[in-house]
């Protein structure tokens, strides 16, 4: 992975997200129905409401978090930082951050378009949203999607690589001719 470019990388997350949102999309309705009390659809139709503006969310916010990673391992390497367990589990946290100034809207205009009564387009309801409330609604809970992206973003981005290093340490020394075990 290390031969890969921040561009590389986000559009490889890019297209993870969609890829996940794809697999994940009929749970999110399921869940969504469930927690209001209503009966589950079986509807393809109505299980896959919300797909555009959930891939359209999903697919920049992998894509900004991949990225955003990547380009800040490649400006601390050109500055000679030592990369250990803090600097990789703070790049990916913070490329978690980036991304969360997509996800919040996104995930606003998602909510509202899956649970209104009355389904429109995704225009139709970034236009009912920010003319009844004004843009700003489209950021309410933007700390908190800030802290779980960052904790997100800290885990798959950060956690898998430091494990990955500290489990093929372990593994070599195993091999060792002098290893113990």
């Amino acid at each position: 992975m290390s031969q890969l470019s921040a561009i590389d990388l986000a559009a490889i997350g890019a297209f993870a997200g969609v890829v996940e949102v794809s697999l994940q999309q009929p749970t999110v309705t399921a869940k969504n129905y469930l927690q209001q009390g209503k009966a589950v659809p079986l509807s393809p139709s109505i299980l896959y409401r919300g797909w555009l503006i959930n891939s359209a969310s999903i697919a920049p916010i992998c894509c900004i978090q991949f990225g955003t990673n990547r380009f800040l391992e490649l400006t601390l390497n050109t500055y000679n930082v030592t990369k250990d367990t803090g600097t990789t589990l703070g790049c990916a946290a913070l490329a978690g951050v980036a991304g969360s100034f997509v996800s919040t809207p996104s995930e606003m205009l998602m909510l509202h378009q899956q649970l209104s009564k009355t389904p429109s387009s995704l225009v139709g309801t970034a236009r009912n949203l920010i003319s009844e409330h004004g843009a700003s609604i489209l950021y309410r809970g933007q700390v908190p999607c800030i802290f779980r992206e960052a904790m997100w973003a800290g885990a798959y981005l950060g956690l898998v690589p430091v494990f990955e290093g500290h489990l093929a340490q372990t593994e070599a020394l195993a091999s060792s001719p002098y290893s113990v075990w």
